[in-house]
């Protein structure tokens, strides 16, 4: 299985980061994501396996609807599959 994992520079020796490539900008500013709740170990761990039952009781839906979407609800939904962080 892949694990995919984020590199920091502090992590890797210098000679190791010049093997690694970003494909972003290196004057791109860091966006904070404003959003972000840091919870107790407890309530991550109870989080976790809602979020497990969830996906575990999810299953391959065969029928859809023909309820027109607007394009750019389906652009967006691309745009958000094709973001790397």
């Amino acid at each position: 299985m892949f694990v995919a994992a984020e590199i920091n520079e502090d992590d890797v020796d210098e000679e190791d980061m010049s093997q690694i490539a970003s494909s972003l900008p290196h004057d791109l500013a860091h966006v904070p994501l404003s959003t972000y709740k840091r919870y107790s170990e407890k309530e991550m761990i109870e989080r976790s396996a809602e979020f497990f039952d969830n996906m575990n009781n999810r299953r391959t839906l065969r029928y859809y609807s023909s309820e027109p979407v607007p394009k750019e609800v389906i652009e967006n939904i691309v745009k958000t599959g094709g973001t790397r962080n």
